[in-house]
């Protein structure tokens, strides 16, 4: 039978989506081997591993929104697209 799974569809298209294309709304998970803000302030343990909705995009960082700060695209993965 033809299943509709669109959560698992939600899950390849963010699989697929490089970090480079992260737009406001996407929501991420902050990587465990995350260490730093991108402003050199250490990132506390509470924030790694959960997911955040990306409020802002500026060149190489992504605003969490929520806790309102900056972190870096590579400390992040991508859970869910727009």
């Amino acid at each position: 039978p033809d299943t509709e799974t669109p959560a698992i569809d939600q899950g390849q298209q963010a699989n697929e989506t490089p970090k480079n294309d992260i737009k406001a709304g996407f929501k991420v998970k902050v990587n465990f081997s995350a260490s730093t803000w991108s402003t050199g302030q250490a990132i506390p343990q509470w924030v790694k591993g959960n997911s955040y909705t990306v409020k802002e995009v500026s060149g190489t960082k992504v605003l969490l929104d929520g806790i309102m700060s900056w972190i870096n695209r590579k400390d992040v993965e991508i859970l869910q697209t727009t």
